[in-house]
């Protein structure tokens, strides 16, 4: 038999399926890749639908919080962008301003700013190595003990409910609120009383005052373009006039 006719007899249909094994092997390949890349464009779209999603969350609850607190020109915008500005990193504005607009409440507020902001930094779930908690680090208990500091005192006085109201916010500062009444009747000067809240640190009661001084000139600012506010009385600088440096007991 003549090979060489029978390769030519068999050449026409051979290089065709050949041609068809090839091209179908190339769009397999082919197909795969792109399957695969299509997978990863749409994991990676749906990943990003979910990051937005939940953005438009966390702004949609901002905006609902600055809502809640009526922001509108309650707070002196200075002080508010002092706040945020000393702020754990981590903090969102609008947890500061509902802090700052809680606090306002009181009548030490710019004190209770003043000493935020050195305590925790207006991280609502602040823990100090020696157990303080909290915005105001209020010491619930003596470390590495059931011996009540300050917990059993301020739920017996109504305060709070229970000691877990130490990282609720609102319960947090009137316990801050009510520490800083409490030391200035049995203290007297602010020097004194933060002396006393912080047990005994100078450089701390320093840095507060600093804060306070600070927030004074804000809150002057803002009553030289208003009428003068009775209720922030407590909050002027002449509190501080002339007090004698704290002693240790």
């Amino acid at each position: 038999m003549d090979n060489s006719r029978t390769k030519t007899k068999f050449a026409p249909i051979v290089i065709p399926i050949i041609a068809i094994a090839v091209a179908s092997l190339i769009y397999f390949v082919s197909y795969k890749r792109i399957q695969k890349k299509t997978l990863l464009l749409n994991t990676a779209l749906k990943e990003k639908t979910e990051k937005q999603e939940e953005l438009e969350k966390r702004l949609s609850a901002a905006q609902s919080m600055l809502e809640d607190i009526g922001i509108n020109h309650t707070i002196n915008p200075d002080i508010i962008e002092w706040a945020y500005k000393n702020s754990k990193s981590y903090v969102p504005k609008p947890y500061v301003i509902q802090y700052l607009h809680e606090a306002k409440k009181y009548p030490y507020y710019l004190m209770i700013v003043a000493l935020i902001k050195e305590e925790s930094g207006f991280d609502v779930y602040a823990r100090s190595k020696m157990n303080a908690k909290g915005l105001g680090q209020i010491l619930t208990r003596k470390p590495g003990s059931e011996e009540s500091v300050w917990a059993d005192h301020l739920i017996a006085q109504g305060v709070w409910q229970e000691e877990i109201d130490v990282f609720d916010y609102r319960k947090n500062i009137a316990a801050i609120n009510y520490i800083l009444k409490k030391y200035r009747k049995q203290f007297g000067s602010w020097k004194k009383v933060l002396f006393q809240y912080v047990n005994g640190d100078s450089n701390y009661v320093t840095r507060v005052l600093s804060n306070y001084a600070e927030l004074s000139l804000m809150l002057e600012d803002l009553d030289s373009k208003n009428p003068k506010n009775e209720a922030d009385d407590d909050n002027q600088p002449k509190d501080l006039e002339s007090q004698e440096s704290p002693q240790p007991e």
